[in-house]
Protein backbone atom coordinates (compact mmCIF):
# COMPACT_ATOMS: atom_id res chain seq x y z
CA UNK A 1 0.00 0.00 0.00
CA UNK A 2 0.69 3.39 -0.48
CA UNK A 3 2.01 5.54 2.10
CA UNK A 4 -0.21 8.95 1.03
CA UNK A 5 -2.25 9.84 -1.90
CA UNK A 6 -0.72 10.28 -5.15
CA UNK A 7 -1.94 13.54 -7.07
CA UNK A 8 -1.14 14.70 -10.55
CA UNK A 9 1.60 13.62 -13.28
CA UNK A 10 -1.38 12.63 -15.61
CA UNK A 11 0.89 13.01 -18.99
CA UNK A 12 3.72 11.59 -17.40
CA UNK A 13 1.86 8.13 -16.16
CA UNK A 14 -0.03 8.35 -19.71
CA UNK A 15 3.52 8.18 -21.35
CA UNK A 16 5.11 5.39 -19.30
CA UNK A 17 1.80 3.35 -19.94
CA UNK A 18 2.41 3.55 -23.39
CA UNK A 19 5.57 2.29 -23.14
CA UNK A 20 4.48 -0.64 -21.33
CA UNK A 21 1.60 -0.92 -24.52
CA UNK A 22 4.64 -0.94 -27.01
CA UNK A 23 6.26 -3.64 -24.77
CA UNK A 24 3.28 -5.66 -25.01
CA UNK A 25 2.39 -5.46 -28.86
CA UNK A 26 6.04 -6.00 -29.75
CA UNK A 27 7.43 -8.17 -27.15
CA UNK A 28 10.87 -6.65 -26.87
CA UNK A 29 12.43 -4.25 -23.99
CA UNK A 30 12.46 -0.54 -24.01
CA UNK A 31 14.40 1.93 -22.00
CA UNK A 32 13.45 5.59 -20.14
CA UNK A 33 16.13 7.68 -18.70
CA UNK A 34 13.88 10.34 -16.14
CA UNK A 35 15.98 12.87 -14.81
CA UNK A 36 14.13 15.82 -12.88
CA UNK A 37 15.60 18.05 -9.65
CA UNK A 38 15.69 16.58 -6.26
CA UNK A 39 12.38 16.38 -4.30
CA UNK A 40 10.22 17.35 -7.38
CA UNK A 41 9.02 13.51 -7.05
CA UNK A 42 10.96 11.00 -9.67
CA UNK A 43 11.04 8.50 -7.39
CA UNK A 44 7.43 8.94 -6.11
CA UNK A 45 6.09 9.03 -9.64
CA UNK A 46 7.93 5.90 -10.21
CA UNK A 47 6.89 4.03 -7.45
CA UNK A 48 3.09 4.95 -7.96
CA UNK A 49 3.44 3.63 -11.49
CA UNK A 50 4.87 0.18 -10.96
CA UNK A 51 2.17 -0.32 -8.27
CA UNK A 52 -0.65 0.67 -10.67
CA UNK A 53 0.63 -1.19 -13.33
CA UNK A 54 0.01 -4.27 -11.43
CA UNK A 55 3.20 -5.94 -12.97
CA UNK A 56 6.23 -7.64 -11.40
CA UNK A 57 9.00 -4.99 -10.85
CA UNK A 58 11.98 -4.50 -8.81
CA UNK A 59 12.86 -1.04 -7.63
CA UNK A 60 16.75 -0.40 -7.10
CA UNK A 61 18.15 2.62 -5.10
CA UNK A 62 21.46 3.44 -5.47
CA UNK A 63 23.53 4.91 -2.25
CA UNK A 64 25.63 8.20 -2.65
CA UNK A 65 29.37 7.28 -1.77
CA UNK A 66 29.07 3.64 -1.99
CA UNK A 67 31.23 1.09 -3.32
CA UNK A 68 30.73 -0.88 -6.91
CA UNK A 69 30.79 -3.94 -5.16
CA UNK A 70 28.15 -3.54 -2.63
CA UNK A 71 26.33 -1.83 -5.00
CA UNK A 72 25.97 -4.78 -7.22
CA UNK A 73 25.42 -6.82 -3.85
CA UNK A 74 22.46 -4.45 -2.81
CA UNK A 75 21.22 -4.64 -6.66
CA UNK A 76 20.46 -8.56 -6.46
CA UNK A 77 19.35 -8.35 -2.98
CA UNK A 78 16.45 -6.05 -4.29
CA UNK A 79 15.86 -7.84 -7.19
CA UNK A 80 15.82 -11.34 -5.19
CA UNK A 81 13.29 -10.01 -2.65
CA UNK A 82 10.88 -8.89 -5.65
CA UNK A 83 7.86 -10.38 -7.37
CA UNK A 84 10.04 -10.82 -10.63
CA UNK A 85 9.18 -14.37 -11.57
CA UNK A 86 12.56 -15.81 -11.56
CA UNK A 87 13.78 -13.86 -8.20
CA UNK A 88 13.63 -16.99 -5.92
CA UNK A 89 15.91 -18.89 -8.18
CA UNK A 90 18.82 -15.80 -7.71
CA UNK A 91 21.69 -17.25 -6.17
CA UNK A 92 23.40 -15.86 -2.75
CA UNK A 93 26.87 -15.66 -4.41
CA UNK A 94 28.47 -12.34 -4.96
CA UNK A 95 28.52 -11.25 -8.29
CA UNK A 96 31.99 -10.35 -9.42
CA UNK A 97 31.43 -7.40 -11.35
CA UNK A 98 28.62 -5.45 -12.99
CA UNK A 99 28.49 -8.51 -16.58
CA UNK A 100 27.89 -10.65 -14.15
CA UNK A 101 25.26 -8.52 -12.13
CA UNK A 102 22.89 -7.71 -14.94
CA UNK A 103 23.41 -11.48 -16.24
CA UNK A 104 21.95 -12.78 -13.08
CA UNK A 105 19.11 -10.23 -13.33
CA UNK A 106 18.22 -11.20 -16.43
CA UNK A 107 17.45 -14.68 -15.56
CA UNK A 108 14.97 -12.91 -13.21
CA UNK A 109 12.75 -11.33 -15.66
CA UNK A 110 10.20 -13.21 -17.68
CA UNK A 111 10.74 -13.97 -21.11
CA UNK A 112 6.95 -14.32 -22.12
CA UNK A 113 5.56 -11.55 -19.99
CA UNK A 114 6.08 -7.64 -19.19
CA UNK A 115 8.13 -6.66 -16.14
CA UNK A 116 9.89 -3.53 -14.71
CA UNK A 117 12.96 -2.87 -13.65
CA UNK A 118 13.85 0.33 -11.58
CA UNK A 119 17.21 1.51 -11.01
CA UNK A 120 17.15 5.09 -9.01
CA UNK A 121 19.88 7.69 -9.08
CA UNK A 122 21.48 6.33 -11.80
CA UNK A 123 24.62 9.06 -12.07
CA UNK A 124 25.80 8.16 -8.12
CA UNK A 125 26.33 4.61 -9.82
CA UNK A 126 28.38 6.35 -12.60
CA UNK A 127 30.51 8.24 -10.41
CA UNK A 128 31.33 4.85 -8.35
CA UNK A 129 32.22 3.32 -11.85
CA UNK A 130 32.52 4.92 -15.20
CA UNK A 131 33.02 1.01 -16.64
CA UNK A 132 29.22 0.98 -15.71
CA UNK A 133 27.98 2.88 -18.69
CA UNK A 134 29.46 0.16 -21.55
CA UNK A 135 28.39 -2.46 -19.64
CA UNK A 136 24.62 -1.17 -19.32
CA UNK A 137 25.01 -0.73 -22.57
CA UNK A 138 26.31 -4.17 -23.45
CA UNK A 139 23.59 -6.03 -21.46
CA UNK A 140 21.16 -4.11 -22.74
CA UNK A 141 21.61 -5.17 -26.42
CA UNK A 142 22.67 -8.50 -25.20
CA UNK A 143 20.08 -10.02 -22.81
CA UNK A 144 17.80 -7.52 -21.40
CA UNK A 145 16.49 -5.70 -24.00
CA UNK A 146 15.27 -9.39 -25.58
CA UNK A 147 12.90 -9.90 -22.66
CA UNK A 148 9.55 -7.46 -22.53
CA UNK A 149 10.98 -5.24 -19.68
CA UNK A 150 10.75 -1.97 -19.20
CA UNK A 151 13.89 -0.48 -17.58
CA UNK A 152 13.89 2.98 -15.76
CA UNK A 153 16.54 4.68 -15.34
CA UNK A 154 16.28 7.62 -12.60
CA UNK A 155 18.82 10.39 -11.77
CA UNK A 156 18.86 13.71 -10.15
CA UNK A 157 21.60 15.20 -11.28
CA UNK A 158 20.24 17.06 -14.70
CA UNK A 159 23.56 17.57 -16.56
CA UNK A 160 24.85 14.01 -15.98
CA UNK A 161 21.23 12.24 -16.60
CA UNK A 162 21.67 14.28 -19.93
CA UNK A 163 24.99 13.36 -20.82
CA UNK A 164 23.97 9.73 -20.25
CA UNK A 165 21.86 9.51 -23.74
CA UNK A 166 24.72 12.10 -25.41
CA UNK A 167 25.85 10.87 -28.86
CA UNK A 168 29.06 10.09 -27.99
CA UNK A 169 27.82 7.65 -24.71
CA UNK A 170 27.26 3.86 -25.43
CA UNK A 171 23.61 4.58 -23.96
CA UNK A 172 23.03 6.94 -27.11
CA UNK A 173 19.95 5.56 -28.85
CA UNK A 174 18.83 2.99 -26.44
CA UNK A 175 16.05 4.94 -24.23
CA UNK A 176 13.65 7.87 -24.44
CA UNK A 177 14.32 10.83 -21.96
CA UNK A 178 11.62 12.13 -19.70
CA UNK A 179 12.24 15.19 -17.55
CA UNK A 180 9.99 15.35 -14.19
CA UNK A 181 8.93 19.28 -14.03
CA UNK A 182 7.61 20.63 -9.90
CA UNK A 183 3.38 20.35 -10.19
CA UNK A 184 1.31 22.76 -12.11
CA UNK A 185 -0.81 25.22 -10.52
CA UNK A 186 -3.96 22.62 -10.89
CA UNK A 187 -1.95 20.03 -9.37
CA UNK A 188 -0.93 22.35 -6.50
CA UNK A 189 -4.19 23.46 -5.93
CA UNK A 190 -5.38 19.96 -5.45
CA UNK A 191 -2.63 19.07 -2.88
CA UNK A 192 -3.52 22.22 -0.89
CA UNK A 193 -7.15 22.00 -0.68
CA UNK A 194 -6.98 25.73 -2.33
CA UNK A 195 -8.64 27.42 -5.51
CA UNK A 196 -8.42 30.43 -7.64
CA UNK A 197 -5.62 33.01 -6.63
CA UNK A 198 -5.16 31.11 -2.95
CA UNK A 199 -3.79 28.43 -5.42
CA UNK A 200 -1.89 30.51 -7.11
CA UNK A 201 0.12 31.85 -4.18
CA UNK A 202 0.45 28.00 -2.84
CA UNK A 203 1.89 27.38 -6.27
CA UNK A 204 4.37 30.21 -6.13
CA UNK A 205 5.41 29.79 -2.54
CA UNK A 206 5.89 25.92 -2.90
CA UNK A 207 7.26 25.74 -6.16
CA UNK A 208 5.54 23.03 -7.03
CA UNK A 209 7.20 20.42 -4.91
CA UNK A 210 5.45 17.82 -3.55
CA UNK A 211 6.89 18.01 -0.35
CA UNK A 212 6.48 21.34 0.48
CA UNK A 213 2.67 21.00 -0.95
CA UNK A 214 2.09 18.14 1.52
CA UNK A 215 3.20 21.20 4.29
CA UNK A 216 0.32 23.60 3.53
CA UNK A 217 -2.49 22.57 6.26
CA UNK A 218 -5.78 22.74 5.14
CA UNK A 219 -7.52 26.11 5.51
CA UNK A 220 -4.07 28.36 5.16
CA UNK A 221 -3.87 31.39 3.76
CA UNK A 222 -0.63 32.64 2.34
CA UNK A 223 0.07 34.86 4.33
CA UNK A 224 -0.89 32.30 7.41
CA UNK A 225 1.51 29.45 5.72
CA UNK A 226 4.60 31.77 5.65
CA UNK A 227 4.40 33.03 9.34
CA UNK A 228 3.99 28.92 10.15
CA UNK A 229 7.14 27.86 7.88
CA UNK A 230 9.10 31.30 9.75
CA UNK A 231 8.34 29.65 12.95
CA UNK A 232 9.04 26.57 12.35
CA UNK A 233 12.35 27.44 11.12
CA UNK A 234 13.38 30.02 13.73
CA UNK A 235 11.95 27.18 16.40
CA UNK A 236 14.83 24.60 14.58
CA UNK A 237 17.86 27.33 14.41
CA UNK A 238 17.15 28.40 17.73
CA UNK A 239 20.07 27.78 20.17
CA UNK A 240 17.07 26.58 22.77
CA UNK A 241 16.26 24.58 20.39
CA UNK A 242 19.49 22.33 20.27
CA UNK A 243 19.72 22.19 23.92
Amino acid sequence: MERSPFFGRRLELRSLRRRLEEIERFGEGLSVAIRGRRQVGKSRLVEHFCQASGLPYAFFQADQGGSPAQSMIDLRDVVRDSELPGADGLPRARPSNWHETFKLLSTAIPDDSPSILVIDEVPWLIEQDRLLEGVLQTEWDRRLRKKPVLLLLVGSDLHMMKTFLGYDRPFYGRATSMTVLPLNPAETATITGLSGSDALDAHLITGGFPGLCRTWAPGLTAAEYVADQCEFAETRCSPWARR
